[in-house]
Order: structure tokens, then sequence, then C-alpha cells
């Protein structure tokens, strides 16, 4: 058997693990990796599609890849080294992303990282920009024209008819089965998963732009100076 690869694109906290917990439960599903380092798990496991150098400098939180499945899922969070190869990589592999308004995901990332202290998300050692990381994930995702986007946010806040096509919608464009009862139970049981809840969160929901500035501080100003290049693919989706 020749497991074909299914990508997953996400800058952090947009609901990456709702779908983990949604696709491996598909049983065409058999494994996934996160963070994946495709090159060392391409001479272990020889598997497709994957003579790209480490697409991510995170040690691998999960490694269950089988050969004995129709797909194996690959996740990975945009990194500014191998951001060529993400361009290439979305263009030959099904692909999926996750996304939501960067103003409550980066509230969500400082809280869970605080710079400048030992929690600080660091890539090879080095500290992480996340407005850096977005700008690649949106670069990277402008360079194919079918890549399946999910606006989290807004789709928890719609129906259940909604939540049913689109979770159909993404199984047809990983090329999997149709499965309405996992769809079914899915949409009936729909909670997002959160890392945690933060009181920093009622800024944006009160829409308390002062606060998120003196919050966010210099990431602030680098996300509006980023302003027209991400506002026009965040507003096709709503």
């Amino acid at each position: 058997m020749n497991p074909k690869p299914i990508f997953f694109l996400t800058p952090h906290h947009v609901g990456t693990w709702f779908f983990f917990n949604f696709l491996l439960k598909h049983k065409q599903v058999g494994g996934f990796c996160c963070h994946p380092r495709f090159e060392r798990l391409n001479k272990k496991r020889g598997i497709s599609y994957s003579k790209f150098p480490n697409v991510s400098g995170f040690k691998n939180r999960a490694e269950i890849i089988s050969v004995n499945t129709d797909y194996n899922l690959f996740h990975a969070h945009p990194p500014y080294k191998y951001s060529e190869y993400l361009h290439m990589l979305v263009n030959f592999i099904p692909t999926f992303v996750a996304i939501r308004d960067p103003l409550i995901a980066l509230i969500s990332y400082i809280k869970r990282y605080p710079p400048g202290t030992d929690k600080e998300f660091r890539i090879r050692g080095q500290q992480v920009n996340e407005v850096e990381l977005w700008k690649v994930f949106i670069r990277t995702i402008n360079y194919s024209s079918d890549i399946f986007t999910i606006p989290m946010d807004l789709l928890t806040e719609n129906t259940d008819v909604v939540k049913t096509e689109k979770l159909t919608l993404l199984l047809e464009h990983c090329g999997l089965d149709s499965d309405n009862l996992l769809v079914f139970d899915t949409v009936q049981s729909w909670t997002p998963v959160n890392s945690f809840e933060y009181s920093e969160k009622e800024y944006y929901y009160n829409q308390d732009l002062k606060k998120i500035q003196k919050f966010l501080g210099p990431l602030w100003t680098q996300l509006r100076n980023l302003e027209n290049e991400f506002r026009p693919y965040l507003e096709r989706f709503g």
C-alpha cells in the first residue's frame, strides 16, 4: 500500500486540534505527524511526496505514520526558513487551512507563549515573531488556487446545515470517502478545542482597540503594517 498525504497548514490558535480530532476519526486516515520532518520520514517509512527538507524546526510531538492505510495527515505551522518549499508543497499535496482573525489568535498566542519568558515560542532556539509566521502563511496559500480554507470562528457561529456542508466538502477536497455519520456526530457535538481561556480575549470581543494595542505591543504595529496584504485574503472568507 502506498499511503497518500493530506497537508494541514495553520498559524497558531486557529482551531488546529479540532480538525485533527475530526480527520483522525475517518477510517481512511491511519496516521498523522505534527510538525512533520518529511526528509526523515521518507527515509524511515517511504512516505510519498516527502522529498522536501524539514518544513518545521520543532521536535515531532507525534509521529504515527502508517504504511497500511490510505492516507496520512501531516501538519505544520509556517516557518521562515523553508517557506519556499511550502509554496511547492501546497501545489503537490491536497492542502487545507484553518483561519480566524489574527487579532484574537495573537492574543491567545501571547498568553500561552509570553515573549521574554522561558515559555516563549522558539524555532531552532530562536524567538518566533508570530506576525511573520502569519505573513508566511498568507503568502504561501496565495501560491495555490486549490487550498480548502475554513474560517473557524464564522463556521462555529453558523448553522448545522452550513457546518455539515463545509465538513463534507473538506473530506471531498482531501480525497476521502464521504462519511455522513462522522460529519453528523462532529456537527452535533461541535466544540472548538481551546487551549486556554483568557480574560484578555474580552478586549477583542468588546472591540477595545486601546487595550488590544497595549497588550500586543510591537506586534500591533507589525500587524497594522501588513494590513493591506492580510485584509484582501481574510475578507474573502468573511
